[in-house]
């Protein structure tokens, strides 16, 4: 029953139409976290029942709450409603047996927790799992990646299961008269997994995903491919230089690879800037020149490829403007090449005339 349902009782209670009126304010924000009620139709009926009351009614207040007190809020609701959810499994569980000890309801709060984590984290370790592109086989069988979250005395681990068994009705061929592999991949993290591997930015080095991190020492777990269709976990060090991460057997090793990598993007970037720069200068510097397949020759490219790239892009033309030839992005360090040499055949005539 909504409010809207109750509002003839509530009107019923008194006799002027001010104490109805003041007994539906009073009970109305009583009722108001039990019930689904939209401001809009709130503010409605008030304004119904103040004109009842041949009064007139105030202007609806609008509550505006920040970001942080938003986010407080709905982080205690959600709360609240896993507390509830515990105290009635505790008292499921309770009404079941009658033997029921203080330590039982700690150990079903400590079970709900591991199961709430492990739904949280599952859609992300799910995605970062393809992303690291782990192999199930492509067999017939079901394929499946499972979470879990450490248990007291438990170590994040990964490990694979698999099981024969017989093809069920419709899954294969009619013909199909051999055993199927049921794989699982099964992951187990710490519950506070986000904070310590995925905020760092280190929950894919190498194309491994990895369980665990300590920050301190740089020891971490990951997970490697073990097998054709099988992982495993395994111990070794991770170690950061630049935004780039590297593991290895010692943090001396992994820190040398990070130093490495992050030198040679470094590099990289540099040489893409070079090469920007570059076209650039060409692309102003071409301009209505026009390049020929001599040109290309001249800059060292083939003319069997020359004379094919022309016919690709510039149909039954033997030349073209430097600024056609930069529009084409294939085989495009070859083009910037005719084009330069075109440019300087350009500065030399100008020169001798």
């Amino acid at each position: 029953m909504s409010i809207f349902d109750e509002i003839p009782s509530i009107l019923a209670r008194g006799t002027e139409p001010r104490s109805r009126l003041e007994a539906f304010l009073s009970w109305c924000p009583e009722r108001r976290p039990g019930v689904a009620l939209i401001r809009a139709r709130q503010d409605r009926v008030r304004a119904r029942l103040y004109a009842l009351c041949e009064r007139p009614a105030p202007a609806p207040v609008v509550v505006q709450m920040d970001r942080a007190e938003w986010h407080a809020s709905e982080h205690a609701a959600r709360h609240a409603a896993y507390q509830r959810r515990v105290a009635a499994a505790i008292d499921a569980a309770s009404t079941a047996h009658g033997n029921f000890s203080p330590s039982d309801a700690g150990r079903i709060r400590a079970a709900m927790a591991r199961e709430t984590a492990r739904r949280r984290l599952e859609p992300t370790l799910a995605a970062l799992y393809d992303r690291a592109g782990y192999e199930l086989g492509s067999g017939a069988g079901d394929r499946e990646v499972a979470v879990r979250v450490c248990e007291p005395g438990q170590q994040p681990a990964a490990w694979s299961t698999s099981k024969e068994r017989w093809p069920r009705y419709g899954e294969v061929g009619r013909k199909y008269r051999w055993r199927v592999c049921d794989i699982t991949h099964t992951i187990r993290v710490r519950r506070d997994w986000r904070a310590r591997v995925q905020r760092r930015g280190c929950a894919i080095v190498d194309n491994m995903l990895t369980l665990d991190f300590d920050a301190r020492t740089g020891a971490a777990v990951v997970a490697r491919q073990h097998g054709a269709t099988g992982i495993r976990d395994e111990s070794c060090y991770l170690a950061e230089h630049g935004g780039v991460w590297a593991h290895g057997r010692t943090y001396a090793v992994a820190l040398d690879r990070a130093y490495t990598r992050a030198a040679h993007a470094q590099q990289t970037a540099l040489q893409c800037l070079v090469v920007a720069l570059r076209d650039a200068a060409v692309a102003a510097a071409a301009g209505d020149i026009m390049v020929t397949l001599d040109d290309s020759a001249a800059a060292g490219n083939c003319r069997i490829g020359s004379r094919d790239w022309a016919a690709r892009h510039f149909p039954g033309r033997t030349s073209a403007t430097g600024a056609e030839i930069l529009a084409v992005a294939d085989r495009r360090d070859f083009a910037v090449r005719a084009v330069r040499a075109a440019i300087v055949r350009h500065r030399r005539e100008g020169r001798a005339a």
